[in-house]
């Protein structure tokens, strides 16, 4: 059901823009439509008005219309989720100038996803006959004015373009990437997609090209574009079709198991057809992206929905068929880079760790179009492209040791360098969401047999003998000397940077973070400890410290710097109040600087602020999602405990020093592994899928030999493919995996009650490193009023951290602020972030893509929607 308050009465459209045209397909023209099509065209390009082809195409790329950071830029949307209705607005804005020269039917579509021989007649004949006489065909071939000089436009098709010996039940690449697109429920995943497939078509046509439809200034001057951008809109129809009346599509009404992504995205005008300069009110007067979402509001529609000679239902089964198949897929994280590129997948068998002696195989490619006025722009969510076909006929199994990297290339066909772009990863994705096998929840004989710790228990169960045991064993590990002494367990996390490796010459820190193996990392990196107290005869594990319960403190055994020995009637120095420092010469010890609001007493019917971030790390059901939000959740306690301190656990480069965090480490490892549990309760996959070939990469320094890493367990595991049933494979287990005083079983409940079954609103923040801790804070500001503060995320980073950039959103719920403010999700108000190190100095915010605000309906929405 559409929405009420966006789409215009019907009277107000039939005045608008009169009776409903038709798009037809451009093959099934007849000689007549084609000879008026012509004819419009070029009256079209004789006008030298705004209403003139050379004033439309500018909206688009050149010349720059729109100011981006003080800079001139193209005004065309891409990498963004309004991207669809940008490009539906400027197709309709050239109907509309063909319609006012007399054209009865609308821009007709070139359908691509059927296998293409050749291009259309209307657009491959130079010349057409128009009453007896010769004219030039002006859809073969447009004028760009550069001033002093006029160009003209070309194309360069490629072979690529044209698949030849298709079978009759192969479909083409194009549309298979169509398909792919239509795979998914999510509409910004859908679109980070759909945009990719598009792609295709303007580097395929336009080839190398200067003046053609490869470079992002000039491909609407080609009037190829606007037939092919028809097409580009009647495929977002099917996609309509598919998702809408689930709520899931712009525009339609989202109440049970949906999300709306990017509400305030889709609220803001796209420019330039907002401006009072716009020629046409039927573009200026829909100019938000939601407006323009409803294609009956512009007055056409199209003669057929097929696909590939598909309809919508025989679309439905095969996207059906390919979810229930495993697959696997390259993930990429892409952003603009001001050129248009062709990105060429291989996938390399594991035959050497060296590029080079690798059999690697060519999976496929896709395009990215760009030039150097392009608006600046990330996609918020990863791009999957499919290589299943590949590692199969390599003789891999999709779930074996393979990787994945991109050679890049220019329009021209020039290599330029890969790392342009980050690295793409594997993806494993099974199929219908098969779940996992279970992990067996008890050490069996042979862990039991080594005689390892067993159990992790709340620190704050410890008897008074337990305690002083723990303190003694870690006194005696902090007192050994090198290579087995608690320093050389601190300088694995962080400084003195030891990777790639200790005798580079350019070294970064070896603990992982912004990735998805940083629950496997920090995992081993407990046990590194847990068994050098183990060696000084420590009986149980690592303790954790429940930082989410109501009022928590720093816990009593880390509190203070002394502690009174039971045995001897003594002060002693407390080995868990701080550590020395000793690469650093100067008797520097760690510190802490414990914020206040570390101890948050919730209200009657609310959680802390801690609590909140560990519930919505458990409720997702996809392992990249939950890793993100686990790991941001994770990044509160340091920042709380260190604080503006200088050695602390808010510095990435000497947070382990203090000893405080194992026991912190050890409650996130729990935390992973309740959610691991969840998982098999939900009957979903647990295993880090979604990040494969992570998890086949060696974790340094455990991967190091003596004397960088003198343990055997932690070197065994440093390939962390099998360290997810921990009590197996690694021979320990937690007192309870009980949450909040919840079971498992009432901690679903719980979650799919409170936080599931409610609606929701976000704001999503693609974060990436920015080489130093800090804590940003969340603002919402309704018309006319002050901001109010929605909530806060830290980062924990420093100058030897390992680059890093997310594939997807950290979400942060702003409900209960929206609601304090008397909003509703859709309403007017603005959501910004203000960003700060722990000194108060300022952050430089602009290197992050702008926030998004996000709209979660009641339900779970399939974890195959965000993949």
């Amino acid at each position: 059901m559409y929405l009420l308050w966006y789409f215009a009465p019907l009277t107000i459209l039939l005045v608008q823009t009169g009776a409903q045209i038709q798009r037809k397909d451009v093959d099934s023209l007849s000689d007549l439509e084609l000879l008026n099509l012509k004819r419009a065209l070029r009256d079209v390009t004789e006008d030298t008005t705004s209403k003139g082809y050379a004033a439309i195409a500018a909206y688009h790329g050149y010349p720059a219309q729109c100011r981006e950071n003080g800079q001139d830029v193209a005004c065309c949307r891409h990498g963004s989720a309004v991207f669809p209705q940008w490009h539906k607005l400027f197709v309709v804005q050239m109907e509309q100038a063909l319609r006012e020269k007399g054209l009865t039917i609308g821009v007709p579509y070139w359908d691509w996803t059927k296998p293409i021989t050749k291009l259309p007649e209307l657009f491959a004949e130079r010349t057409f006959t128009d009453a007896g006489e010769a004219k030039l065909n002006p859809w073969h071939q447009g004028k760009i004015n550069l001033e002093p000089v006029v160009k003209q436009t070309s194309r360069d098709l490629d072979e690529r373009l044209f698949e030849k010996d298709l079978s009759k039940d192969t479909r083409s690449k194009l549309f298979e990437q169509v398909l792919n697109a239509l795979e998914y429920p999510n509409y910004c995943q859908f679109e980070v997609q759909f945009e990719i497939a598009h792609n295709a078509i303007h580097y395929l046509v336009g080839g190398k090209q200067l003046y053609s439809m490869s470079l992002l200034e000039f491909a609407a001057y080609d009037p190829i574009f606007f037939s092919y951008h028809s097409n580009v809109d009647r495929i977002y129809a099917v996609y309509e079709a598919l998702y809408g009346p689930e709520g899931r599509a712009p525009g339609y009404e989202c109440e049970q198991n949906c999300e709306v992504c990017d509400v305030k995205g889709f609220q803001e005008n796209l420019e330039p057809f907002n401006r009072a300069t716009n020629p046409f009110p039927i573009t200026r007067e829909h100019s938000t992206a939601l407006s323009a979402s409803n294609r009956t509001v512009f007055g056409y529609e199209y003669d057929s929905l097929s696909l590939g000679g598909l309809n919508v239902d025989n679309i439905k089964q095969v996207l059906k068929e390919r979810r229930s198949k495993d697959r696997a897929f390259a993930s990429f994280r892409l952003y603009g880079i001001k050129m248009s590129a062709n990105i060429k997948v291989m996938v390399c068998s594991p035959s050497t760790v060296q590029r080079q002696g690798r059999t690697c195989e060519f999976a496929g490619e896709f395009f990215i179009l760009g030039g150097s006025i392009e608006m600046s722009w990330a996609f918020t969510r990863p791009y999957f492209h499919e290589i299943t076909d590949t590692v199969l006929k390599m003789g891999l199994r999709l779930t074996d040791n393979y990787h994945v990297y991109a050679e890049v290339y220019n329009i021209f066909g020039i290599r330029i360098p890969d790392d342009v772009l980050p690295a793409p990863s594997v993806a494993y994705r099974p199929g219908d969401d098969r779940p996992d096998a279970p992990t067996a929840r008890k050490p069996d004989e042979n862990t039991q047999g080594r005689g390892l710790a067993t159990f992790r228990k709340d620190i704050d169960r410890l008897t008074d003998e337990e305690v002083d045991r723990l303190r003694k064993a870690m006194e005696t590990v902090q007192q050994k000397p090198r290579p087995y002494s608690y320093q050389d367990i601190a300088e694995m996390h962080g400084d003195p940077a030891k990777c790639p490796n200790p005798k580079a010459n350019e070294r970064y820190s070896c603990c992982v973070h912004g990735m998805p193996n940083f629950p496997h990392w920090h995992r081993l990196y407990v046990i590194q400890l847990e068994d050098a107290l183990r060696i000084e005869g420590q009986s149980i594990g690592v303790p954790y410290w429940d930082w989410t319960k109501p009022g928590t403190l720093i816990p009593e055994v880390a509190r203070n710097k002394t502690y009174f020995d039971p045995k001897t009637s003594t002060a002693r120095s407390n080995p868990f109040f701080d550590a020395e420092i000793q690469f650093l010469n100067m008797s520097m010890r760690s510190s802490r600087d414990v914020l206040e609001d570390l101890t948050q007493v919730p209200q009657l019917t609310g959680n802390t602020e801690l609590m909140d971030a560990v519930l919505l790390a458990l409720e997702q059901d996809n392992f990249c999602d939950f890793e993100i939000q686990f790991e941001v959740a994770h990044n509160l306690i340091h920042g709380l405990v260190g604080g503006n301190s200088s050695y602390s656990m808010s510095t990435l480069a000497y947070s382990a020093f203090d000893p405080i965090f194992f026991l912190h480490h050890s409650f996130v490892d729990k935390i992973w592994s309740v959610w691991t549990s969840l998982q098999q309760l939900r009957g979903k996959p647990y295993k880090a899928h979604c990040a494969q070939s992570y998890i086949y990469d060696p974790l340094k320094p455990f991967a190091f030999s003596p004397p960088y890493n003198p343990n055997e367990r932690t070197s065994a595991a440093s390939v962390p493919t099998n360290i997810y049933d921990h009590e197996v494979n690694l021979g320990y287990k937690y007192d309870t995996l009980d949450f909040a005083g919840m079971s498992l079983e009432e901690l679903e409940i719980y979650l799919n009650k409170n936080l599931i079954g409610k609606p929701r609103v976000f704001v999503g923040i693609l974060l990436l490193g920015i080489r130093k801790s800090a804590v940003a804070n969340i603002y919402i500001t309704k018309p006319g009023s002050e901001k109010k503060k929605a909530g806060r995320l830290m980062l924990l980073g420093g100058p030897a951290e390992m680059p890093w950039r997310f594939d997807r959103l950290y979400r942060l719920d702003i409900t209960k602020t929206i609601n304090e403010l008397g909003l509703k999700w859709d309403d007017s108000y603005d959501v910004t972030m203000e960003m700060n190190e722990f000194d108060g100095t300022p952050v430089d915010i602009s290197v992050f893509p702008k926030l998004e605000v996000i709209y979660k309906a009641p339900g779970r929405e399939s974890s195959r929607a965000n993949a």
